[in-house]
Parts: C-alpha cells; sequence; structure tokens
C-alpha cells in the first residue's frame, strides 16, 4: 500500500485598493511525504482582485511548484480573467517531469499485482510540457449566482515523451500508443451550464458541461484524435439539526483515433475515481460517478474561515471499443472521508481526501472540492 500526507500552512494578505477594489494574497507553503514522490516540498501563490460588478473575482493568478526527493517536478502557472460582457478566459502552462507515471495495460481487466506495483514495475520515467486556452463566453444569463449558459472555445498544445527506456516496466513491454513521445495540438468547442449557487463550495443547484476536442495530425510527430468530455453535477441542502450538502457527479470520457497513452480515458486520480492507484484503468471510453455528503463544522463569515468535514463513494468503468452498455458489469467502488477549509477568502479553498479501494488506499491533497 501506497500513501502519503501533505502538511500545509496558508499565509494570506490582503491589500484594499478601493472601497470596491481590492486585492488578496494567498502563500500555501507545502511539505510532505509521500512513499511514491518521497519528501515533497513547495508551494503555491495565488492572488485575487475583486472588483465591482465582476464576478466570482475580476482576475486569479496562481502559481505552484513541486520537487520531491525521487526526482518528480511539477511547475503550473495559471491566469484567468473575468469581463462583464465578453469572454471568461483562463489560460494555463504546466511543466511536469515525473519518475512515477503509472501503466497496467488497456481495458477493465488490466491486472493489479502489488509485489509489482511495491516493486515499481508498474512505473515509468516521462516528461510533460502543455499549454492550453479556455475562454467561456455568456449566451443566456440569469444573473448572478442564477442560472447561465456558456459557449466554450478550447486551444491547447503539449509535448510528452517517455524517458529512460526499461524493459523491466511494464509499460516498456506493452509499448502503447504514443510510446515514442510526441506532440498533440488541438481546438475544441463546448457548452457549460452553471445553476449552482457559488462556484468554489456550492451549496444548491447543478452544473453541466459537454466538450470535444478535434487534434489534426498537423506535424510528423504528432497525433490525429476526437476526444470527448461530457459531465454533470447536482447539489442538493438538507437541514437534519446541522445544514448537509448531498452533492453527486456522472462523468463520461471517449476517445477515438490516434490516441497516445497520456490522452486516453482513464479511471484513478483525485479528478474521478479515489483510492485507486494513479491511472489504475485506460481505455477507449470511461464512465464514473461521485457521491458525497458534506458539511461545515466551523465557520467565521467576518473572517471567511470555515473547516468542514465530507464521506465520499466512487466508483466507473472503462471499456474497449466503446462497448459503454458493457461498463457495469465490470465497475470498481470505492469510498473515503476528507476534509476541506479556507481562511481569509472563501474563494481559495484546501481539501484533502482519503480513499480505499480493494487494492490499496490514496491521500490527496488539493485545491478545491473535487467536484
Amino acid at each position: 500500500m501506497k500513501s502519503g500526507f501533505l502538511l500545509v500552512v496558508i499565509l494570506s494578505l490582503s491589500t484594499v485598493c478601493a472601497q470596491t477594489d481590492s486585492t488578496k494574497f494567498g502563500i500555501l507553503p507545502a511539505l510532505g511525504y509521500s512513499s511514491d514522490l518521497g519528501i515533497v516540498g513547495g508551494g503555491v501563490l495565488n492572488r485575487f482582485h475583486y472588483s465591482e460588478g465582476y464576478r466570482p473575482y475580476k482576475a486569479m493568478q496562481m502559481a505552484s511548484v513541486i520537487v520531491t526527493t525521487r526526482g518528480f517536478f511539477a511547475l503550473n502557472l495559471l491566469h484567468e480573467r473575468t469581463s462583464i460582457r465578453s469572454i471568461r478566459s483562463q489560460y494555463l502552462v504546466v511543466a511536469n517531469r515525473t519518475m512515477e507515471s503509472t501503466w497496467f495495460g488497456m481495458g477493465p481487466d488490466a491486472p493489479f499485482v502489488s509485489d509489482d506495483y511495491n516493486a515499481d514495475v508498474n512505473y515509468f520515467e516521462s516528461l510533460n510540457l502543455g499549454f492550453m486556452y479556455r475562454g467561456r463566453l455568456p449566451i443566456y444569463k440569469t444573473g448572478y449566482p442564477g442560472a447561465q449558459l456558456d459557449a466554450l472555445f478550447i486551444g491547447q498544445i503539449g509535448f510528452d515523451n517517455p524517458l529512460n527506456e526499461n524493459l523491466g516496466r511494464a509499460f516498456w513491454q506493452d509499448r502503447p500508443e504514443g510510446v515514442d513521445g510526441g506532440w498533440t495540438i488541438g481546438v475544441g468547442i463546448g457548452l457549460q451550464w452553471e445553476n449552482r449557487d457559488e462556484e468554489v463550495a456550492p451549496i444548491r443547484g447543478n452544473k453541466a458541461l459537454v466538450e470535444a476536442k478535434f487534434l489534426p495530425k498537423l506535424l510528423p510527430d504528432s497525433y490525429g484524435a476526437f476526444l470527448l468530455n461530457a459531465e454533470a453535477s447536482q447539489y442538493v441542502p438538507i437541514r437534519v439539526g446541522h445544514l448537509f450538502v448531498l452533492a453527486g457527479r456522472l462523468g463520461l470520457q471517449h476517445a477515438s483515433g490516434d490516441v497516445p497513452y497520456w490522452l486516453m480515458p482513464f479511471l484513478g486520480s483525485d479528478l474521478n475515481v479515489r483510492g485507486l492507484a494513479l491511472n489504475r484503468f485506460r481505455g477507449d471510453g470511461a464512465i464514473w460517478y461521485n457521491s458525497e455528503i458534506r458539511t461545515w463544522v466551523y465557520e467565521n463569515r467576518k473572517e471567511a474561515i470555515r473547516f468542514g468535514l465530507h464521506v465520499f463513494r466512487d466508483g466507473g468503468g472503462v471499456t474497449i471499443g466503446h462497448d459503454y452498455a458493457e461498463i457495469p458489469k465490470s465497475m470498481v467502488h470505492t469510498w473515503g472521508v476528507g476534509f476541506a477549509f479556507s481562511l481569509f477568502t472563501p474563494d481559495f479553498m484546501v481539501r484533502g481526501d482519503y480513499g480505499v479501494s480493494q487494492e490499496m488506499s490514496r491521500f490527496y491533497m488539493g485545491i478545491g472540492y473535487t467536484f
């Protein structure tokens, strides 16, 4: 069993520029240990610019750097800007170098052998560089925080490359599509429905999105593929002496064409099914669900300080050949508990999840709820 912990401390600074214009800074040093990564060090710096007429903020910037003693390095730069009448734009730059990318094979029957996993047979080294633009243009809106329908515009370019061939590792034995590395260049369109009372920690409402990405083969070492992603979430408040929130999400991923391994639909991360090894199942398509019961144990609205707990159950399955009707027969299910807290601004929240499956348990630290 491989798991770990992450210790974090938040320092938040607020600079008021005018009565209706303010800026908040947050610093999140990170120190911890994971048997996957070794000793972890790094930090997150974020900046929120609030101004009258802009929701939930006028602009947000976030930079994070993580390094570990087992050769993992991650740099993420995020900039998001909200406009009153036009596109809400998000720009993301990522650079990752990892020694613990995982490969178990394709399909719902991909084997898990504990001795092999603990001996790093399922690991390989890889490099990832990428840039993504995501724009949201309102085409229907009833007010804030009312219902809103957005058109989505996506552009991305990325380079992935496995490193240091090792025939003792499962990845190099199977040699899946993309084993030689290459570029992925694409554009996408979609629709997003938003009807939640707030984005960071919704109590009621729903959200849904569907997006399609087209990756033409523009370079000799690039890949041509079609990717489809769809999600729907629902949030229901229930008061039984204390306020609880029932949160649920259903998701689907589909890929066809010349699809490299890093773009294949997958299960196993804090983004979908928690408690599984990272990228535990891969296929041509995937369906998953998340269900949570959340509550805030302590809240200080004046200082924007709150601490909450949640329990969850996740599940999902993958398919080879897009036979989605067969997925229910091979679905895996996990369960877990978690916590969440925010300090000084409700728009920056840290979450921790501990998920358990039949094969292992996993601990995750992240920013914001999983969904």
